[in-house]
């Protein structure tokens, strides 16, 4: 009886053991599982926190790849901008260049005839002047025409002159050879008119020579006499 009592002790002190370490165990465990999930969601939440530091990372140098390329395109389009206007400029320039010389060019060669025109007259003049005529008047316009082409002799080579420094200018863009361009036809148009004034006063030397305007020097008018025929 003594022996089954015991064992008895023996079970209840076990069982009672057992009630207090089954608790304990549970707790333990449920700790452990409580503690590994928040090791797990600690860890999710720094992978997520690393996943965003890298598509941060990747969109700043997104956008600094897109910026260095928006400059790129910027300096490609300001390359050809320049281009583009330094051929305009050069375009512009070699036609007004053209312009400009062909028209000195007609100027030259319009004084160089009202010369040759102004020699033949000349010539002219003295045949007359051999013959006895009176060449007054003739020599007086002549010497003012002459005066009249040197001007316009001059006139252009000022505008040649003018013509010259607009054209070797290398830093004047199109905007500024047009002006200079339209500064230079008040000089145009004074040539022109020099040229004009010129021929015209030749003109009058021409008129001056026409027949009964140059009389003889010594000529002195004859009374007309009547003779009286008597009828026997």
């Amino acid at each position: 009886m003594k022996l089954i009592n015991k064992h008895i002790s023996k079970i209840g002190a076990v069982a009672l053991i057992g009630s207090f370490i089954l608790p304990l165990v549970a707790i333990a465990e449920t700790s452990t599982t409580s503690n590994s999930g928040r090791a797990t969601t600690t860890k999710s939440r720094d992978d997520i926190r690393e996943r965003l530091d890298e598509l941060k990372e990747r969109a700043k140098e997104q956008r600094q790849s897109i910026k260095e390329e928006a400059k790129e395109k910027r300096d490609e389009l300001k390359d050809i901008r320049d281009e583009t206007k330094e051929r305009t400029q050069a375009n512009i320039k070699k036609r007004l260049e053209k312009f400009l010389r062909n028209l000195t060019k007609r100027f030259d060669a319009a004084i160089e005839r009202l010369r040759k025109l102004a020699s033949r007259i000349e010539s002219r003049i003295s045949k007359m002047e051999a013959e006895g005529k009176n060449v007054t008047e003739a020599k007086g316009l002549l010497d003012t025409a002459k005066l009249k082409i040197n001007l316009a002799a001059s006139s252009t080579e000022a505008l040649k002159l003018k013509t010259n420094a607009l054209l070797a200018t290398t830093t004047a863009s199109s905007t500024d050879l047009k002006i200079a361009f339209k500064n230079l036809k008040d000089d145009v148009k004074e040539v022109k008119d020099d040229v004009k004034a010129a021929h015209a006063a030749l003109v009058d030397v021409i008129n001056s020579l026409k027949p009964g305007r140059n009389k003889p020097k010594n000529a002195t008018s004859t009374p007309a006499t009547t003779t009286a025929t008597t009828t026997p």
